[in-house]
């Protein structure tokens, strides 16, 4: 049987239940407050989804930790292996899991996650602080520390912190009920407010609209309805455990508004600065053929540009806060010319050959757009 006959079979005894109907309307009015949020009308350029998706990459990390919560719930993940109580629930579970974490993409299978990543990445968005983050963790920093050791946004840092909260301190129905009704149930209508922006449109955003259709495809059709029937089989009668599941679901909503409130006052921020002079930085690449082999990236106050296949490359300190994205690059006849805002480099290189070093130490690819 197929996820999405999977889904049918189980969708229309927890569509139809009296306590999910009950459930989504007490959590409408908090519901509301996220797809009425006044951010969708701000996404209006490339430069608002770069801003965007620098804040929202967090939620795209955390969701994972939600589910794998459910997963151990409800399937044998240790050794020896035992049989868990409920063969549907494992079924749904690992269904979802499968999707998310493995999902096929063309000839390559990637987690939603990653394709997030390549999606910011094709933007020109500052990946640095979200890698900077998952290796903090890959190192067994805890979760707290490594958003503030990482730089992650406040408004962001803030969304995370409400979600590790239920991750960790949470019976596992209400992470269920904050897993199917602000993420499940939520995305579909969520991202299809994100895709009708201004800001929306083919060509740079290829990987972006994709991983915002798949989720809208896969949220709405499969996805919710397993995860509901995940929560009527965790409450039952119980009116207690439904009423702990209305009060997280708040909690987790109010969490997303404010996140869309943060981004909102960080594209407010981004449109009052002035204009910039720029400069012009001129690197001669000899062997290099053509700009695809060229990595330019900013880590820690540093542009690098770096030949993959050469290992030549050099490196230029650059203001704080410098991005991606703001960082204009053309590349012809071996040389690379970078214009940056005038307070980029330290030490401005005005129209000039910058060196090469012979080999460069790798780096986190931050690839921006040419």
């Amino acid at each position: 049987m197929s996820s999405a006959e999977v889904s049918r079979h189980v969708s229309e005894g927890a569509e139809s239940s009296p306590d999910i109907i009950a459930l989504r309307t007490a959590i409408e009015p908090a519901q509301r407050r996220v797809l009425d949020h006044p951010l969708y009308q701000e996404l209006e350029t490339i430069e608002d989804l770069i801003t965007f998706t620098e804040l929202h990459v967090y939620a795209v990390w955390d969701f994972m930790s939600l589910l794998k919560v459910l997963q151990r719930r409800f399937t044998c993940v240790e050794v020896p292996w035992t049989p868990t109580p409920s063969p549907l629930a494992r079924r749904l579970i690992n269904e979802i899991v499968l999707v998310e974490e493995t999902d096929s993409f063309g000839l390559d299978y990637l987690s939603h996650f990653e394709l997030y990543l390549g999606a910011m990445e094709d933007l020109g968005s500052d990946t640095g602080p979200i890698r900077r983050f998952v290796e903090l963790l890959s190192e067994n920093v805890p979760v707290p520390a490594a958003l503030d050791q990482a730089g992650v946004p406040a408004p962001a840092a803030a969304f995370v912190r409400t979600t590790w909260d239920v991750v960790t301190t949470a019976p596992v129905h209400c992470v269920a009920a904050a897993f199917a009704l602000t993420r499940e149930d939520l995305i579909p209508e969520m991202f299809e407010r994100v895709l009708d922006s201004d800001g929306v449109e083919p060509g740079r955003l290829d990987r972006f609209i994709d991983y915002l259709r798949r989720h809208i495809q896969v949220d709405a059709e499969e996805h919710t309805p397993m995860a509901m029937q995940l929560l009527l089989e965790l409450c039952g009668d119980d009116e207690r455990k439904w009423q702990e599941c209305v009060a997280v679901a708040e909690r987790c909503f109010n969490a997303r508004a404010a996140l869309w409130t943060g981004v909102s006052e960080a594209l407010a921020s981004s449109k009052r600065r002035p204009a910039t002079e720029q400069i012009c930085v001129r690197i001669d690449l000899p062997g290099t053929a053509s700009a695809s082999e060229v990595d330019v990236t900013v880590v820690d106050n540093v542009l690098t540009v770096r030949n993959r296949r050469t290992g030549q490359g050099c490196d230029l300190a650059v203001s704080s806060g410098l991005r991606p994205s703001d960082v204009d690059a053309s590349f012809a006849f071996g040389t690379l010319e970078l214009r940056l805002p005038a307070a980029g480099p330290a030490e401005p290189v005005r129209s000039q050959v910058v060196p090469v070093a012979e080999e460069l130490p790798t780096r986190p690819p931050l690839r921006i757009q040419r």
